[in-house]
């Protein structure tokens, strides 16, 4: 079954589990890692996160560091900031069966005309259903599961919150 999705910027008043797939609010980051700019120099990234919904028996794509078009429903950009606030629901419409999971991947926007597409910073995986409806910090980490050093020193992380089925 193909997965349509949307995008919208709601207040957590209005966010609620979907019948047939599953809601996410990507709330903020905090301490992202710099990333080299146009001068080579590092500044801040700018992050926006995409989504996959990932049943049981379907394996995360091999994007490598790097991606022109990466997998999944992405959230807006946040410029320059190790510390954005996204504020983002996404609605994935599939089914969700047993052993699914919720892929996150944070990425830096390479802008318009980059040559070598986005960067990947990191992402997480989260079991669905989710056993709480509370908002979670998550430590990004990299293919191989390393933990990614935020730009502050300690680690990199995402606020998610994913609410259990009705």
């Amino acid at each position: 079954m193909a997965c349509a999705s949307q995008l919208q910027v709601l207040t957590p008043q209005r966010f609620f589990a979907a019948a047939d797939g599953v809601k996410a609010m990507i709330l903020a980051g905090k301490n992202l890692p710099n990333v080299a700019g146009a001068n080579g120099m590092p500044g801040p990234c700018s992050a926006y996160c995409s989504l996959l919904l990932l049943n049981k028996t379907e394996q995360a794509p091999d994007e490598g560091l790097s991606s022109r078009r990466p997998a999944g429903t992405p959230c807006k950009v946040f410029p320059s900031s190790a510390s954005p606030t996204w504020n983002a629901q996404i609605e994935m419409r599939k089914a969700v069966e047993p052993g699914a999971r919720l892929l996150i991947t944070v990425w830096h926007s390479g802008g318009p005309g980059s040559a070598s597409g986005d960067l990947k910073l990191g992402r997480i995986e989260i079991e669905l259903p989710p056993q709480q409806n509370t908002p979670l910090w998550y430590t990004i980490a990299d293919d191989t599961g390393v933990v990614v050093q935020g730009s502050g020193g300690g680690y990199a992380e995402i606020e998610v919150q994913v609410p259990p089925p009705p």
